[in-house]
């Protein structure tokens, strides 16, 4: 069961975390962090186990727990700002296959706005959103990091 879980969540991370998976790899602590975190719900597995709890009903609430424990995810975050108000650019993005770059230098250039940030703040999302044009409008002013 932790090896299915290890490849679930890592699965989960290249589509809803990538810049973070990204940065795991560089550092070479991608497969450290993922055992990690497997571990980390190795002691409810095995309880849920023990008591009879089918192991479908035992990997869906681990993930379950795995995911919480991510909050939310900056990618996801930025791809349906992109989506709602840069439509346009977005399929462009993904049809040039640039699409995650992109993502993850609007990410770096947020910097610190994105330090545990709150979905449904408006205010925020007007500064991400004025943040990201000014990424279209005035390239030289950017930071690429990627």
């Amino acid at each position: 069961m932790q090896d299915l879980l290890h490849i679930k969540l890592q699965s989960y991370l290249a589509v809803h975390y990538p810049d973070m998976l990204l940065a795991l790899r560089e550092e070479g602590k991608e497969e450290a962090y993922i055992q990690a975190k497997v571990e980390g719900v190795s002691g409810e597995m095995e309880t849920m186990f023990n008591t009879g709890t089918p192991a479908y009903m035992v990997e869906i609430h681990c993930m379950d727990v795995l995911i919480e424990s991510l909050g939310p995810s900056r990618y996801d975050y930025i791809y349906n700002i992109l989506e709602d108000e840069f439509e346009e650019r977005l399929i462009a993005f993904e049809n040039l296959g640039i699409l995650l770059y992109e993502i993850i230098n609007i990410i770096i250039d947020c910097g610190a706005l994105l330090d545990d940030f709150d979905e449904d703040d408006r205010f925020l999302k007007y500064k991400i959103v004025d943040l990201i044009g000014e990424y279209f409008t005035n390239p030289e002013t950017v930071h690429h990091g990627v």
